[in-house]
């Protein structure tokens, strides 16, 4: 839908509904419009179309609740997509008065959005107590609305937020709990991971797996549980030994980490996809996920961010603890002095602590370009020693062309084309890209008697006369072995 569209729709029933349900109705047309956005991985529109909101006079200026939630809102999209100094303005914007201004079910949200930017910058505590302030609030409110659905979501971030720290006992409840409020999504993963790898217990797998399937079949469903979705089914075929699925599921929730523009996201996946190709020795792929990690790492900012980040949401903390002191303006006065203090030392530290994470950084990034260059050596040398085989003839040809094109052959032996040895290696010196003539040159045989093969090749594969042997095996395997 058009955002104009939105906007006006948004100002009838600002305008128009001012009925007991107005702010629940409204509140309802803005959770909606986000919802549908992020469901087509929008989010750039949905931060467009709040901003409108806010600039415009769709907002009364004397209903605040309204202009807090489309904050709330934003402060979200600008978490998922990691702009996090943003995030932090907005974070302290929505604070200013909030307390006092803001109902019950604003607070949930607010703490809901605070948890997941703790989360996100690696303050897994300071998380969980914001996720634990939500939950209270929502329970002891739902009587004012029913707020089911908000409460299992809650949960499912705490059984996420425990399982990070390892807690599988507390991760475990949560996940049972979310799912007494609605029905599974994001505490699947935990679930099935722990019956996997910890229980064994494949009628549970089996169950969470099944479920994880039908949620990504829900067109509801919201982009960032796809990727959480994907990740998790990836990894679970991993374990299985389902290379193809795992690859496929893995391929899917990189490209929702593209759609929702999370470098983290995406080098998480591609981490987890090196460390498959290194198993199976493609160097190949393994030197195309090293430049991609390689390409997100040099254009990451978000050690930077975290550290100012940080930095002001501890300085806002003992700027908070200052005010609730009050009554003695001597004790005040070596309070600053000591807050003035802290904060000094603070900065220092995190000066030093972003020299070494630069520093680290520098150092991981040199290792992963040298592991490239190996890689990358290791795959030139491989192939030129493939060719050499070849011209001169070797009977172990073969054997080192399997070992090299690993996607390609296992294409190649799965037709059911019945082909002998000869016709596999005649295919093995078309991929390579030697001419018909250089074919007849080291096999020791006449040009017409390659092109017989070739002729013959071809019958058995089934392809017309308009077809190209060579493009056909190109695409074998859809050029992924190039």
């Amino acid at each position: 839908m058009d955002l104009k569209i939105r906007a006006f729709l948004l100002y009838v029933l600002i305008f128009v509904g001012h009925s007991a349900n107005g702010f629940s109705e409204r509140q309802a047309y803005i959770l909606d419009s986000v919802s549908e956005f992020k469901k087509g991985g929008n989010y750039i529109s949905a931060i467009e179309w709040l901003n409108q909101l806010l600039a415009s006079n769709t907002i009364d200026g004397k209903d605040t609740n309204i202009e807090i939630l489309v904050k709330i809102q934003l402060l979200g999209l600008l978490i998922d997509l990691e702009r996090y100094d943003q995030a932090v303005e907005m974070f302290h914007e929505i604070e200013e008065g909030f307390i006092t201004k803001a109902d019950s079910f604003l607070k949930i949200l607010y703490y809901q959005e605070a948890s997941k930017l703790y989360s996100q910058i690696g303050m897994t505590e300071l998380a969980l107590t914001y996720n634990i302030k939500a939950i209270q609030i929502s329970i002891e409110s739902r009587s004012e609305t029913d707020q089911n659905v908000l409460i299992g979501d809650l949960y499912a971030l705490r059984a996420t937020l425990c399982n990070k720290i390892n807690d599988i006992t507390l991760a475990l409840h949560f996940s049972y709990k979310a799912i007494s409020y609605r029905k599974a999504t994001l505490e699947i993963p935990v679930l099935l991971d722990y019956y996997q790898t910890i229980q064994n217990d494949m009628d549970s797998t089996s169950l969470y797996l099944s479920l994880l399937d039908q949620t990504l079949e829900d067109p509801s469903c919201q982009v960032d549980i796809k990727y959480q979705l994907n990740l998790a089914a990836g990894k679970y075929w991993l374990v299985e030994s389902d290379f193809v699925k795992a690859v496929a599921y893995l391929e899917s929730a990189l490209i929702f980490a593209e759609v929702m523009q999370k470098s983290e996201l995406k080098t998480d996946v591609l981490q987890i996809l090196l460390s498959y190709y290194k198993q199976v020795g493609d160097n190949e792929k393994m030197s195309l996920c090293l430049s991609e990690i390689l390409n997100l790492k040099s254009k990451a900012d978000f050690d930077l961010s975290q550290n100012r980040l940080s930095k002001i949401l501890f300085s806002d903390t003992l700027k908070d603890k200052s005010i609730n002191i009050g009554g003695f303006q001597s004790y005040n006065l070596w309070i600053g002095f000591l807050i003035i203090l802290i904060v000094f030392l603070f900065l220092l530290a995190i000066i030093a602590k972003s020299r070494l994470h630069k520093n680290i950084s520098n150092l991981e990034y040199k290792k992963l370009e040298d592991e490239k260059e190996i890689l990358e050596k290791k795959v030139l040398d491989a192939h030129n020693d493939i060719l050499e085989s070849a011209k001169s003839n070797d009977p172990a040809f073969l054997a080192k062309f399997k070992e090299v094109h690993v996607e390609f052959w296992k294409a190649l032996e799965g037709l059911d084309a019945n082909l002998s040895i000869e016709e596999l290696k005649l295919c093995a010196f078309i991929r390579l890209k030697f001419t018909t003539k250089e074919i007849s040159s080291f096999t020791y045989v006449q040009v017409k008697t390659v092109q017989m093969k070739k002729y013959r090749l071809r019958k058995k594969l089934g392809l017309t006369t308009a077809e190209d042997l060579g493009t056909w095996i190109d695409q074998l395997v859809d050029g992924k072995d190039n």
